[in-house]
């Protein structure tokens, strides 16, 4: 009985395939040695390229005038005992916290 595969293996990349057109590689050359005469790709650049990120300069911006937010009467896990702290609130700026303090302290103005 002789045995069959069940499996082909896949055709190995051959001389018929497109990407070995003299086309191609001519394309594929100009556009080489144009890219290694290009300017650097930075952050900036794709800032630029990309309408809804924000440059550095604007996060430096942004980041000064960080809005603040108020979690309050809310429980908290502290990692060393069993129970949650009742009574405090949780001031973030940004995406950071602030600080953690009791209820009813004094709120930041708007």
């Amino acid at each position: 009985m002789s045995h069959m595969r069940l499996v082909k293996a896949p055709e190995a990349h051959s001389g018929g395939c497109l990407c070995h057109s003299p086309a191609f590689k001519r394309i594929n050359t100009v556009f080489s040695q144009k890219a290694a005469h290009a300017a650097p790709i930075t952050a900036d650049t794709v800032a630029a390229a990309i309408p809804t990120a924000k440059s550095q300069n604007n996060k430096d911006a942004s980041a000064q005038v960080a809005a603040v937010t108020a979690f309050i009467n809310i429980r908290i896990f502290d990692g060393v005992s069993d129970d949650l702290i009742d009574g405090l609130q949780v001031l973030v700026e940004g995406n950071k916290i602030k600080s953690v303090e009791p209820a009813g302290t004094k709120l930041p103005p708007k």
